[in-house]
C-alpha cells in the first residue's frame, strides 16, 4: 500500500525451499512494479480488489491472476457455486468441490473494464497526491 511490498525475492525463496504456493494480495498495488514486474503477477497467483476505496473500482469484485492453470480452475469453480464448466450445459455441470457465490456482475465489471482503460490516468493523479 502506498509504493510499499515486501521483499518478494525473500519470499519466493522461502516458498521454494518449504514447497508453498506465494499468493501476492496487490489489492492496491495495480499498476506498481517490482524489479520491473507487475505485483499480482510475480508469485504463483495475485489478487486485485475493486471495491470503491481501491485504484481501479466497480463498486466491488476481484480478480485472480495466476498462470497456473490449477490454481484457475480452482479459482473458477470455487467463486462460481463449485462448477467444473467443462460442458456446455451449465445444468449438467460437475460441482467437484464446494463453491461459493463470489462471481462479480457483469454490469460491474463492464463499469471495471472501463476503469482499467483509465489506469494510466488514475495512477498519474495518486502519484501527484501522495508526494510530500
Amino acid at each position: 500500500m502506498c509504493g510499499s511490498m515486501a521483499n518478494l525475492d525473500a519470499l519466493q525463496q522461502i516458498c521454494n525451499e518449504h514447497q508453498l504456493l506465494l499468493l501476492e494480495d496487490a489489492c492496491q498495488s495495480i499498476g506498481a512494479t517490482y524489479k520491473g514486474k507487475y505485483l499480482g503477477t510475480i508469485g504463483d497467483a495475485g489478487t486485485f480488489s475493486f471495491d470503491f476505496v481501491k485504484t481501479v473500482t466497480c463498486a466491488e469484485g476481484g480478480a485472480v491472476l495466476t498462470n497456473r492453470e490449477d490454481i484457475y480452475v480452482n479459482s473458477d469453480g470455487v467463486s462460481d457455486h463449485g462448477h467444473d464448466h467443462k460442458g456446455v450445459d451449465r445444468g449438467a455441470d460437475l460441482h467437484p468441490m464446494m463453491g461459493y457465490n463470489f462471481r462479480i456482475s457483469e454490469l460491474h465489471a463492464a463499469v471495471g473494464l472501463a476503469q482499467m482503460h483509465k489506469l494510466d490516468e488514475f495512477l498519474s493523479i495518486q502519484s501527484v497526491t501522495t508526494r510530500y
